[in-house]
């Protein structure tokens, strides 16, 4: 009797002990599955942020070359625009300046413009700076003819600061000849074909 409990009890004991090695067993292994998951997953995340930190590195990348060569596009762009500026107003806006200060270029210029309006039978106004009044209105009184005298009538504005501007009787329009625009008719003409000449191998 005492041999059939001790083995009874043994047994309990020993499938007590299997049941819970088999739980532990089993506990041990979701673990380890589950860990292996969470790795598994850990991994996979880390890779696809290393891809996404790739990708924006590589778009930074090429947004950068691309902004710096826009940049470097538009600097040329300017520094070229300012060459020509430079030449320009070297080579244009100071000797037009002076030419327009030189009496004597102002007078003619007017008379060329007055013989070219002969063909027109309109009367017009020929308005000139106001402190030249004294400077030019004899000078110009004996060169224009009194055919085209009688065509002409001469006032001197405080508004005009240099050349002269000519106005039918009627006021329709207004044809200004000053320094400014004429320097502006010479840029416009020359400006391309200076930088064309500057920058001929680009």
């Amino acid at each position: 009797m005492s041999d059939q409990l001790q083995e009874l009890l043994q047994r309990i004991h020993n499938d007590g002990v299997k049941k819970a090695q088999d739980e532990a067993q089993e506990i041990l292994e979701a673990a380890e599955t589950q860990a292996n998951d969470l790795i598994d997953k850990a991994q996979a995340e880390a890779e696809q942020i290393i891809a996404n930190a790739r990708r924006t590195a590589d778009d930074l990348h090429k947004n950068t070359d691309s902004d710096i060569k826009l940049g470097a596009q538009h600097t040329m762009s300017v520094i070229k625009h300012k060459i020509t500026e430079v030449l320009l107003n070297t080579a244009i806006e100071q000797p037009v300046k002076e030419s327009f200060q030189a009496q004597s270029f102002l007078r003619d210029l007017i008379l060329e413009v007055v013989k070219a309006w002969h063909s027109s039978s309109d009367s017009i106004r020929l308005i000139l700076p106001e402190q030249l009044q004294n400077k030019l209105d004899d000078l110009l009184r004996q060169s224009i003819p009194d055919a085209l005298s009688r065509q002409i009538k001469v006032e001197f504005s405080p508004q005009m600061k240099d050349g002269f501007a000519i106005v039918p009787q009627d006021g329709t329009y207004k044809l200004s000849f000053t320094d400014a625009d004429f320097v502006n008719l010479f840029r416009s003409y020359l400006r391309p074909r200076t930088a064309k000449l500057l920058f001929k191998d680009e």
